[in-house]
């Protein structure tokens, strides 16, 4: 990503996802600013989620955004996207997860990379190396991540089922942009 430029299509279904998120777990009983953090636009840093993660130590890390698998470069490369600073490309890397964020994710139990093709690896001996190792690696118990491309309403729907399910909150209808979903839909 140094030496190329990447041109990223917006995601407005991340800003949906992310806010319905942090409702699901308001209605949870965390409470917004306290316990759940949302990093939108030019505040959705590598640097500003660092400082998130050494502020609040949290049990969940959700990331959505554009993943980007390596192609056929270094396996390192593979990154997930997020609003460049002054100081970086804006690109968290499986290289930079691994040299700088050792045992930051040590209370963390699952991180969840809402974005395209971010389970993918590359083969190392027996494992496919990619970007869940690298969370592995910063101490996270649990990784979800995708084998293929997604669309951006339709992750973010599952996005919002998968937290409400987890968290037990989904007996009400549910909305992703005009789109009504009744309970048990």
């Amino acid at each position: 990503f140094r030496e190329m430029e990447v041109r990223l299509s917006d995601l407005p279904g991340t800003e949906v996802e992310a806010w319905r998120i942090a409702q699901s777990m308001k209605n949870a009983g965390l409470k917004l600013d306290e316990t759940i953090r949302v990093l939108m636009g030019e505040a959705a840093t590598i640097d500003g989620l660092r400082e998130q993660v050494d502020l609040l130590r949290p049990r969940v890390v959700h990331l959505a955004t554009h993943g980007l698998n390596g192609g056929t470069w270094d396996p390192l490369d593979t990154a997930l996207a997020f609003t460049p600073a002054s100081d970086d490309h804006g690109f968290l890397t499986l290289d930079k997860l691994i040299r700088e964020w050792g045992g930051t994710l040590g209370d963390t139990d699952l991180v969840v990379l809402s974005a395209c093709d971010s389970g993918w690896g590359h083969p190392v001996g027996d494992v496919d190396f990619g970007l869940p190792w690298g969370f592995f690696l910063a101490g996270s118990t649990s990784v979800v991540a995708s084998l293929w491309p997604v669309d951006d309403l339709s992750t973010a729907l599952l996005m919002v089922r998968f937290h409400e399910g987890r968290l037990g909150h989904f007996q009400e209808p549910r909305s992703i942009g005009t789109v009504r979903y009744e309970p048990g839909k």
